[in-house]
């Protein structure tokens, strides 16, 4: 009996602990780390803990459960401290000092792969980070030529992990879009596609802490004003190796979408098309000539 106490008392921890996390996480959010948590130790679906609600843990287990929470009361992303998160269906691994991927982006990977490239195509993923977008084109579109740029050495090293991880080929480079090698402005792509940095840092206060503190600021901050900076040189590198037909296809903040548009209607884009995301907000363009 002292155990089924023991194991109660943290069950009554775990929910206490999921309130504490909803000032920074909605109640559903909070439950879903905390469930997230223990199925990892117990190496069980959520589906299985519900029905295992009554059963004795082991205290190592209870032990790391409670590691991991107070991770988590230090506002560290459950993604970081899980060391891994799925993205259009294969598993990627994420560390510290590069983004997280998003829910968002993946409905850009699958908005891309829609267009249903034609074989031989060229793809150009610029900003690659963990190489979420990179590879799952390449799993989607297992065709095409697929190569990925970043600035971070950090972001390098992942995506090429994740490379190996998911034995899918595509191309790694380190490069600056602001300081590009010559012989890249003459080389030509089909699609280009990039997930920049586009938060103003006015916008920071209303952010929460799990990202302030945990996430590179360099993968998500421009200065106020400056806020299309990235976008701007997207534009002006799209234009000159794009190839008639092809696309540029971008991520970008609901608070920004017409001042992109118009950016890209003024470097010469003809047709630039919006798409809102799964909450109906503008977060996603696709540019042609």
């Amino acid at each position: 009996m002292a155990e089924r106490n023991e194991y109660q008392e943290m069950l009554v921890l775990l929910k206490t602990l999921a309130r504490r996390l909803s000032p920074f996480y909605t109640e559903r959010e909070s439950l879903e780390i905390v469930e997230r948590i223990f199925c990892r130790h117990l190496k069980v679906s959520k589906a299985c803990l519900f029905c295992m609600q009554r059963e004795e843990v082991e205290t190592d287990v209870l032990r790391n459960v409670q590691e991991d929470l107070r991770w988590v009361l230090k506002y560290k992303p459950i993604q970081y401290i899980e060391g891994e998160v799925s993205f259009c269906g294969i598993e990627l691994k994420v560390k510290e000092g590069v983004l997280i991927p998003r829910p968002e982006t993946e409905e850009l990977v699958e908005w891309i792969a829609e267009q249903n490239p034609h074989k031989g195509t060229r793809v150009l993923d610029i900003g690659t980070g963990t190489g979420c977008i990179a590879l799952s084109l390449k799993k989607l579109l297992p065709q095409i030529y697929m190569e990925a740029w970043d600035i971070a050495e950090d972001s390098i090293k992942l995506a090429n992990e994740n490379r190996a991880f998911t034995n899918l080929s595509i191309v790694i480079y380190q490069r600056d879009l602001f300081s590009l090698p010559k012989e890249e402005w003459g080389r030509k792509w089909d699609i280009i596609v990039s997930n920049p940095p586009y938060i103003c840092e006015s916008e920071k206060k209303n952010m929460r802490a799990n990202v302030l503190l945990w996430e590179p600021a360099k993968a998500l901050f421009v200065e106020d004003k400056e806020p299309l900076i990235f976008y701007k040189q997207l534009c002006e590198f799209a234009l000159k190796t794009l190839h008639r037909e092809g696309s540029l296809f971008l991520e970008i903040s609901e608070f920004q979408s017409q001042e992109v548009i118009s950016l890209m209607k003024e470097k010469g884009f003809s047709k630039v098309i919006l798409k809102e995301d799964m909450h109906g907000k503008p977060r996603m363009i696709w540019a042609k000539f």
